[in-house]
């Protein structure tokens, strides 16, 4: 019984965790402020996250399973590009773009290593969603003369210069809006 609500407790911690983040970045963490939120002592949340750092990468590890995992989801799961298109832009543009700023603008500026290892998750999921395009290109539903993994390199350069940028949350998803439309436009994508 305890282990189930010593589960329970950590998935709080990690739910105020992110919400402090999002709230304050990552720089105004306050581990005691945490504790005091979370309801247990600043030696009992230690006991429960390991370092600071620990709960850092889980918090990375979140956003990433959460929205790059959900949002590259669409790709794999319909058969029409246009479907999938539509549904990983409208999950990606309405829903991932403060998580992304917050693992690309704070965590991994302050956490190299843990760059690295989301980095690593990132590519695996990439290449399947590269996969799934260059599917639909054989198959005559895109554009033959476009090179697809060069195509999404610079999706994914335009994409970091945005995220990275100081333009506001609804100018980056905007400027990605258009972006984007003009990308999968040029694929053959209709959106």
């Amino acid at each position: 019984m305890a282990k189930a609500n010593n589960e329970d407790v950590k998935k709080r911690i990690k739910t105020i965790t992110y919400d402090l983040i999002l709230k304050h970045g990552l720089k105004g963490l306050n581990m005691i402020e945490l504790a005091k939120q979370s309801g247990v002592a600043k030696a009992t949340l230690y006991k429960i996250i390991g370092s600071k750092e620990d709960l850092i990468h889980n918090i990375a590890c979140e956003i990433f399973a959460r929205n790059i995992i959900c949002i590259f989801e669409p790709v794999k799961t319909h058969d029409d590009p246009v479907v999938a298109t539509v549904n990983f832009m409208d999950n990606y543009l309405n829903y991932g773009i403060a998580s992304q700023r917050v693992l690309q603008q704070q965590i991994y500026l302050e956490y190299p290593a843990i760059e690295s290892s989301i980095d690593e998750k990132y590519e695996s999921e990439f290449n399947k969603i590269v996969s799934a395009y260059k599917n639909w290109q054989d198959k005559g539903l895109l554009n033959k003369d476009v090179d697809i993994e060069y195509a999404f390199e610079a999706l994914t350069a335009i994409n970091e210069f945005y995220v990275l940028s100081n333009y506001p949350e609804n100018e980056v998803i905007e400027r990605l809006r258009s972006a984007f439309k003009c990308f999968f436009n040029g694929m053959g994508i209709k959106i």
